[in-house]
């Protein structure tokens, strides 16, 4: 069996960088417990989904599928493979800023959003950038683990994971 070491070091290392934002921002009301953003539609690697499948074998809890619009794990607002859930849910909800070219390729642009739960938390567009979760690099970093575990990118539902 492949190791799932490399999928665990990461998310260790995304907790930590996003203790050290919300640490600045305690009062983000994205935490363990908010379910806004717990949907369907969500999609993983399949290094995530195997580490969420061997919770699942390891569980002694009988996990029970959450209706369709929510995310399969989600029972009582609550997550029910927190202490597993992907990297998209570990940042989700959290103030971000992106870059991408514009239209002709001659400038690159900065993009900022943040959660409408969290918008009277942080005036996102004048925020000093270390209040905010740079995306790319943790999503490079995680691709690379996809490629070094299953030589693809493919991603699965959430809901597809084996036994829903």
């Amino acid at each position: 069996m492949k190791s799932l070491n490399s999928i665990h070091d990461f998310h260790l290392k995304v907790d930590n960088q996003v203790k050290n934002l919300t640490d600045n921002l305690p009062s983000l009301k994205c935490k363990k417990g908010c379910s806004s953003c717990c949907i369907d539609e969500l999609t993983l690697f399949t290094v995530e989904c195997d580490l969420i499948e061997n919770f699942l074998k390891e569980s002694e809890t009988k996990i029970i599928p959450a209706p369709s619009g929510n995310c399969v794990f989600l029972k009582d607002g609550f997550c029910q493979v927190y202490e597993v859930r992907p990297y998209v849910c570990r940042t989700q909800g959290l103030p971000l800023r992106w870059f991408e070219d514009d239209d002709s390729g001659d400038e690159i642009i900065e993009y900022r959003d943040i959660c409408p739960e969290n918008d009277d938390v942080l005036d996102i567009e004048t925020a000093e950038s270390m209040k905010l979760w740079l995306i790319g690099p943790f999503e490079d970093e995680l691709r690379k683990i996809q490629m070094e575990y299953a030589g693809n990118l493919n991603r699965t539902p959430m809901r597809h994971i084996s036994g829903f």
